[in-house]
């Protein structure tokens, strides 16, 4: 399990590091790096992604004082409320962090280091870059700044080696609401990498909390990821609520660092991405047309290097495509040089080529091409029956795992889901349930492995606004509130609108 050796750890994480280490000699005393206690951090990212919704949690008002108190540079102060904050909500990452930059000024280095160890530890992608920061340089040329840089290098290692075997899924925060007006609002969704073994997220994007979608590039060493972070609310229950503002992204697929600048598109019902020719970057921009249709839409070029998005004649697709609106949202990953091919919905027929052993679709006799997932392998296959979402005879699709070697063909779940899977591995298949969870199946031994359930919702490629197929003949219901309990109610309001970035 990635982060195992983190595992045995006695970390004072609500006791802040107030009073000075009674064994920590006093700043430039000279004390030789041995004969320092060994800095330890929690397991590497968050058992939930509801954790992340640490500034709307207990600890926010607090944590708002601290800011204020940094402002003014008053470092007791910044202590006092820091301190408040973190013992309201041990995983305010940033009020951690901010604790530590005032133990810093305290004087107290090894209190400083196990804060900020909790919050590199608990998102590495965001708190790495900032122990390099100016406003650090004294305490990074301590013994205990050292400890800290070499657990910051760690813990970016580790994110590395996850990324290598690890799917990649989406997460939000909190439960998503329509905002009563035209303006900024998010899916509250960002991309994790999820450590099955050890039921747990890394963090990897910090977007906002906008995210809808993502996939690879055709090439497999670029992710494309897609978010809103602006709406049009429609006049009318007949028209559909707009995408204000969409946003593309890309990253690299091994270090999840950007490989340019964001890329925006206006006003539209719906935006297709994909990559055409050359690892040419297209988005397609659709207006509306009555309540579910859409118009003729129009392609822009993406330039990664300066973000700037120019209007282009539609070059046709050499890998997926992702189409995200705010009804609806999905990924068509190509099935093409995969080593299985598909005979057509008329004899329902899927054939793996590795094997040369075909599968007669059960149930409606069609598979969603669109849901076929191999193994890495190339002997196991997933697939979902084709079901019609508005279908009043109550069928519902089913996934499917068909193993190539053997012949078997094994039934996982039926449900009005999504499914979205993905295969972690030869015999781990990844997917999503009805009610926005995540379920990990073992194939070899026919069982469920994991099941993992947030109540703003899990995704492997797309974040819809229902984990549900949707019935395009009539507006979908609205969200489903939040459990009674299940949070303070400051969490389901939108963050501000974030300032403008040059």
């Amino acid at each position: 399990m990635i982060g195992k050796r983190w595992l045995a750890i006695a970390l004072c994480a609500c006791a802040c590091g107030s009073k000075k280490d009674a064994d920590q000699p006093a700043a430039g005393s000279g004390t030789d790096a041995q004969t320092l206690a060994p800095l330890v951090a929690p397991p590497l990212g968050v058992d939930a992604v509801k954790r992340m919704n640490y500034p709307y949690g207990e600890g926010a008002s607090d944590f708002a004082k601290a800011q204020a108190a940094a402002k003014k540079q008053d470092w007791a102060e910044l202590k006092a409320d820091a301190e408040s904050a973190v013992k309201r909500d041990p995983m305010h990452l940033d009020a951690q962090w901010l604790l530590g930059t005032a133990l810093v000024h305290d004087g107290d280095y090894a209190g400083a280091a196990s804060h900020f160890a909790i919050a590199l530890a608990g998102d590495p992608v965001a708190y790495a870059p900032r122990i390099a920061g100016a406003d650090l340089a004294s305490f990074v040329s301590t013994p205990q700044g050292k400890q800290v840089m070499d657990l910051s290098a760690s813990l970016r290692q580790q994110v590395q080696k996850l990324l290598a075997t690890a799917p990649i899924v989406i997460g939000r925060r909190s439960t998503f609401k329509l905002p009563a007006k035209t303006g900024y609002a998010t899916s509250r969704g960002e991309l994790y990498a999820l450590d099955v073994d050890g039921s747990r997220f890394v963090r990897l994007t910090h977007t906002g909390e906008s995210v809808v979608a993502w996939m690879p590039s055709p090439s497999l060493a670029e992710i494309v990821v897609v978010g809103f972070d602006k709406l049009e609310l429609p006049a009318s229950a007949d028209a559909p609520v707009m995408l204000g503002r969409t946003w593309i992204e890309t990253y690299d697929a091994k270090t999840f660092a950007p490989t340019g600048k964001r890329a925006t598109i206006p006003k539209a019902r719906g935006v297709e991405v994909y990559y055409a020719a050359g690892d040419q970057l297209i988005a397609i921009a659709f207006p509306g047309s009555g309540r579910w249709d859409r118009g003729v839409g129009v392609a822009y070029s993406i330039d990664r290097a300066s973000g700037k998005a120019t209007k282009t004649k539609a070059p046709g697709p050499e890998g997926g495509q992702i189409y995200v609106s705010l009804d609806d949202a999905n990924v068509a990953l190509p099935i093409h040089g995969i080593d299985a091919t598909w005979d057509g919905d008329t004899t329902g027929e899927l054939k793996v080529v590795a094997t040369q052993k075909a599968i007669a679709v059960p149930e409606s006799g069609k598979a969603a091409l669109t849901q076929i997932a191999v193994s890495p392998g190339k002997t196991r296959v997933a697939f979902v029956t084709a079901a019609d979402p508005c279908a009043t005879d109550g069928s519902l699709p089913s996934l499917y795992e068909f193993d190539g070697a053997s012949g078997q063909l094994k039934h996982i779940l039926t449900a009005a889901s999504r499914f979205g899977a993905r295969w972690i591995d030869d015999t781990r298949l990844v997917y999503e349930d009805d009610e926005g969870g995540l379920r990990v199946y073992d194939a070899a031994a026919g069982r469920e492995l994991l099941h993992l359930t947030e109540r703003g919702g899990l995704a492997i490629y797309a974040l819809a606004l229902s984990p549900k197929p949707i019935c395009k003949t009539a507006p979908p219901p609205p969200p489903p509130p939040a459990p009674a309990g299940s949070g303070s109610a400051s969490d389901e309001a939108p963050p501000p609108e974030p300032a403008a970035t040059p």
